[in-house]
């Protein structure tokens, strides 16, 4: 397994919101795990994915209204962005889901908003996982 944590983003930005969002609607990553995430903007979400619109804005402003720093100036960098990968196909997308899951419980990161996103574009199995640094407390 390879962790791999993905470009910071200054300035409160998701752009991992975009990049995964794309892939999607490039029919080559697919949206696996949604947690803490409002059932109504998961709603929205599905639409958007089977009429092919992509959703990358929409995922980058629920993102960011759920980063609320409530004055606090010392985080910059608000996007949580990393990837998981394995050797071929020595995890599937449903194991990769799950180890996904135990290691946002294991780093701290369980309770905030988090996606999985199952990527196919490589010879390698792997999963991005986009959250916020920021709890709810800010």
């Amino acid at each position: 397994m390879i962790v791999k944590k993905l470009g910071q983003v200054g300035g409160g930005r998701f752009s991992a919101a975009g990049y995964n969002e794309n892939k999607v609607q490039e029919g080559v990553a697919e949206l696996l795990v949604a947690r803490n995430i409002d059932k109504k903007f998961l709603r929205q979400l599905d639409i958007m994915h089977v009429v092919g619109i992509n959703a990358g804005s929409e995922v980058e402003r629920y993102m960011k209204d759920h980063s609320v720093t409530y004055g606090n100036s010392k985080t910059q960098n608000k996007q949580f962005h990393v990837a998981l990968s394995v050797k071929e196909h020595e995890m599937n997308k449903y194991e990769l889901a799950e180890f996904a899951e135990s290691f946002m419980d294991e780093m701290g990161y369980g309770q905030q908003p988090y996606l999985v996103y199952f990527h196919h574009d490589t010879s390698n199995n792997h999963v991005h996982i986009l959250s916020t640094r920021i709890n709810r407390y800010g």
